[in-house]
């Protein structure tokens, strides 16, 4: 037994709510609408510029974690020599 849905309207809810005659509701489709873009307005190349220097950033961070691998275990056998016994 499935149970169906009905579809809802999307609603805006206004930042200012008046109890007038217009309370200010904007109903919209839900269809393919798409927000205005106004408060993001890039440059083409900055994103694959974000995107390289993050990629970089992780191969450092990992190059730094593999290279300190060998340090670690090194300084443990030492430390296992070293302990007096």
């Amino acid at each position: 037994m499935s149970s169906k849905k009905k579809p809802r309207p999307l609603f805006e809810v206004p930042s200012d709510i008046e109890t007038g005659g217009e309370s200010g509701w904007v109903y919209r489709s839900g269809g393919d609408v798409e927000p205005p873009n106004s408060a993001r307005e890039e440059a083409p190349g900055t994103s694959a510029f974000a995107l390289g220097f993050a990629a970089i950033a992780q191969t450092m961070v990992l190059g730094l974690t593999i290279a300190t691998l060998p340090l670690t275990v090194g300084l443990r056998l030492l430390r296992s020599f070293t302990r007096p016994e």
